[in-house]
């Protein structure tokens, strides 16, 4: 294997909360100099993303912005195949090492085919960053073949992982799980430059803070009846960040519950913004039917907020913490919890949110997770 890896990242498109962007592109760049990653977006990149980390790391850490490239295919087929053959092409005449990594079931598919068509032994390797039950009926045909075509299909989540279990008889052997990470050095840098430096200051209301997409997975009506259940006491307050099909219908049932002056949808933000907002609340909630493994639940854990979470078994993956409450599906558990949480004092909080803080440091720390995948990429490399 030569000393310069050249990785080809395809994805549906970058922005601000992009796991293939922020995870998989911009920390590996900071973490392995021999990497030269290029980019490519079958729709469209938001790059300003990219240049907010670099202005973050600027001064702190290494990060080199000439090991990575960005090209994007506006959705054009044709364009986004001549480019791979472009990619595969220049690693064939340099004798360079390279390795395709896909993160979402179409645009995979399709850089997957065009790679086998014009490369056959290129090494591939698929990440599945969700849960089965979250894809549509074409993007499962999209994944089966993906499974056929890749070297290596790597899951975020035993959650995830065990979700396709109907796929176990036939592609068990090209299954692993890696669980998702969290960028702790960045976040600790968003949250040292911050202005707002009152965390510490003993509370009047009590701040909840949420985030998602408003959508079933996301299970945002129960949440709202959930905390409906302690409206006389009025000494909280709710966000929920995001955006969705269900925006007006929740905010139908806020007023149906007298809560508007205690429950406030907010719009989606930029990564760090919701990194100082999540730093200036008092613990964190979601009620998720399902998910990959919860990167917001960690980053929020990682901003030391407690938190209370679903009974589902990616939020088991997290562990059933003081600090993170897993709570079951039932209006009345959810109640006393949040309840429970409100009788505390600040300093108690504290030491709950430090303690996940040290639990995502020490186990779903991304620098732990991205270490996996480079012995992936290693071997794959050495082997094809």
């Amino acid at each position: 294997m030569t000393k310069k890896i050249k990785i080809l990242r395809v994805s549906n498109a970058s922005e601000h909360t992009s796991a293939p962007l922020n995870s998989f592109t911009l920390a590996r760049n900071r973490f392995y100099k021999d990497e030269h990653t290029t980019f490519l977006a079958f729709f469209k990149n938001k790059l300003n993303a990219v240049d907010v980390y670099f202005e973050q790391y600027r001064n702190v850490g290494f990060s080199d912005s000439s090991r990575l490239s960005f090209i994007e295919a506006n959705g054009n087929k044709l364009k986004f195949w001549k480019f791979i053959k472009k990619w595969l092409s220049d690693l064939n005449i340099n004798n360079e090492s390279g390795i395709i990594h896909i993160h979402q079931p179409r645009s995979g598919m399709l850089a997957s085919i065009a790679s086998r068509f014009y490369l056959k032994r290129i090494p591939i390797i698929y990440t599945v960053h969700n849960n089965f039950l979250n894809f549509s009926t074409i993007h499962k045909l999209a994944i089966v073949i993906n499974f056929i075509l890749v070297n290596k299909v790597v899951f975020v989540s035993y959650d995830a992982y065990n979700s396709f279990n109907f796929f176990f008889p036939f592609f068990r052997n090209k299954f692993m799980v890696i669980q998702n990470g969290v960028d702790v050095e960045r976040i600790d840098l968003t949250l040292d430059k911050s202005k707002n430096k009152n965390k510490n200051k003993e509370f009047k209301i009590f701040k909840f803070i949420s985030t998602g997409r408003f959508t079933e997975q996301k299970n945002q009506f129960f949440l709202i009846r959930a905390f409906s259940k302690i409206k006389d006491n009025n000494n909280w307050t709710l966000e929920i960040f995001g955006d969705g099909k269900y925006k007006q219908q929740l905010l139908n049932l806020i007023d149906e519950l007298d809560l508007s002056n205690q429950i406030f949808l907010k719009p989606t933000v930029t990564r760090d913004e919701i990194l100082e907002i999540y730093s200036q609340r008092d613990a964190y909630v979601s009620s998720a039917l399902w998910e990959g493994l919860p990167v917001a639940v960690m980053e929020a854990m990682t901003c030391s907020l407690p938190s209370i979470v679903s009974n589902i078994p990616s939020h088991q993956e997290l562990g059933n913490h003081d600090g993170v409450l897993i709570t079951g599906l039932s209006e009345d558990e959810w109640q006393n919890n949040l309840t429970y949480f409100l009788t505390l004092n600040k300093s108690q909080l504290i030491k709950l949110g430090e303690e996940n803080k040290k639990i995502i440091k020490d186990k779903h720390n991304m620098r732990l997770m991205m270490d996996k995948y480079r012995k992936l990429y290693i071997k794959h490399l050495d082997h094809k």
